[in-house]
């Protein structure tokens, strides 16, 4: 069934929203037969570029270091290097997965850039396994090799659909997309 007008704003609608850019009712239900449906996401998604998800992760990462660095001098100032490492490993992890799995994919980084983690099929809400298995590198030295091994594989493949930068976001197959903006923020 097609609509012309949103049932909750009366805003008239672009041909086949699946959102009222006025309001942000949620159309979908009334486009018809899911694959159709699944065919109008993919068109409307737009994913993350690389620069807006490294400094996502810069912001966030200056969030956990703003409480790990004075964790371990407070607590283990002999050994700050070895402490601050762990600490920041294990701190990090649970802010990046918690906040992405009570936050709708978000983390404060990307909630600023307006950007979240989806599951890269439906684009919607990843589950906890997945989120778990997407951040376990984040906040450690081996995110480098998780974004090199990841690199290498999406310029082998040549997806041009599903950027995929990290080897851990391939496998617990998420996306990082952008959230559109409502027309009715200014």
């Amino acid at each position: 069934m097609k609509l012309n007008f949103c049932p909750k704003c009366g805003n008239k609608l672009e041909d086949n929203s699946f959102q009222c850019h006025s309001c942000g009712a949620d159309l979908s239900s009334r486009l018809g037969p899911s694959s159709f449906k699944q065919e109008h996401l993919i068109n409307e998604i737009i994913q993350a570029s690389f620069l807006e998800r490294i400094t996502a992760w810069l912001i966030d990462i200056a969030i956990v270091l703003s409480v790990t660095i004075p964790l371990s001098f407070y607590v283990n100032f002999g050994y700050f290097y070895i402490y601050s490492y762990v600490y920041n490993s294990i701190i990090g992890f649970f802010y990046f997965w918690l906040l992405e799995l009570l936050n709708k994919g978000r983390t404060i980084g990307k909630l600023i850039l307006r950007l979240k983690t989806v599951n890269k099929d439906d684009f919607g809400k990843a589950k906890t396994s997945k989120l778990f298995l997407n951040n376990i590198t984040k906040p450690t030295v081996f995110l480098f090799f998780d974004v090199l091994i990841g690199l290498l594989i999406n310029y082998v493949q040549e997806n041009k659909n599903n950027k995929i930068f990290r080897a851990t976001q391939l496998l617990a197959e998420v996306i990082v997309i952008k959230e559109k903006k409502s027309s009715n923020q200014n």
